[in-house]
């Protein structure tokens, strides 16, 4: 196997594992993504992006990202996990991302952790422009954020995207004006046709 041409190009990289639902290439994509960067080693890029895929995470979140979005959470989370080492508490990890549309957090699945974020989200949605919908999706790892460790990875996204027809009547069941341009565009046909019927009165 040939040498990764970036920080510590000495490494000499192993094929990632085949897991349920997730392509070798896929990861070894993510990998070379983040290793690009040019601001962790390649091993150690190697072992975070090893593990992110073992933990469990939801189906669903792979389907939501794309293999450069990924990238930049599992950069964000070695950094994170950075902090956290260095203030003593390696598994008190916190990132937050925001684009125009959409926010991200990844932080510990406890208690504690829930309330600072959803105490976040909260305000979003209270300054959410009219005329937008909002969708919050959360997911949580099986297994734990670092190998031998307690606690388990929360992922929270939110988006706020204009509605199709900002003007519909509050009485209006046609999906396609009441929905977001996302939603038509992400969701499938079953579930199009599941929330038509859901909205219509008869």
């Amino acid at each position: 196997m040939s040498s990764v041409g970036f920080i510590n190009s000495s490494f000499q990289t192993t094929e990632f594992a085949d897991l349920p639902g997730i392509s070798p290439e896929k990861m070894k994509s993510v990998y070379q993504s983040i290793v690009a960067e040019g601001v962790f080693n390649a091993k150690h890029i190697y072992q975070e992006v090893d593990w992110f895929y073992r933990m469990g995470i939801p189906p669903v979140y792979y389907e939501m990202f794309n293999g450069h979005q990924i990238a930049n959470h599992i950069h964000c989370l070695m950094a994170a996990k950075k902090v956290a080492q260095a203030m003593g508490t390696p598994e008190k990890i916190y990132v937050h991302t925001e684009t125009e549309d959409h926010q991200f957090w990844l932080v510990p699945a406890s208690y504690a952790d829930s309330v600072v974020v959803e105490s976040q989200i909260e305000k979003i949605l209270e300054n959410t422009p009219v005329g937008h919908a909002f969708s919050l999706s959360y997911m949580c790892s099986k297994g734990t954020t670092l190998p031998n460790g307690k606690s388990q990875l929360s992922m929270y996204v939110i988006e706020r995207t204009p509605y199709v027809d900002p003007k519909a009547p509050a009485e209006e069941t046609n999906i396609w004006k009441v929905a977001s341009g996302t939603f038509l565009r992400d969701k499938s046909f079953e579930i199009r046709s599941r929330c038509t019927t859901m909205s219509s009165p008869f």
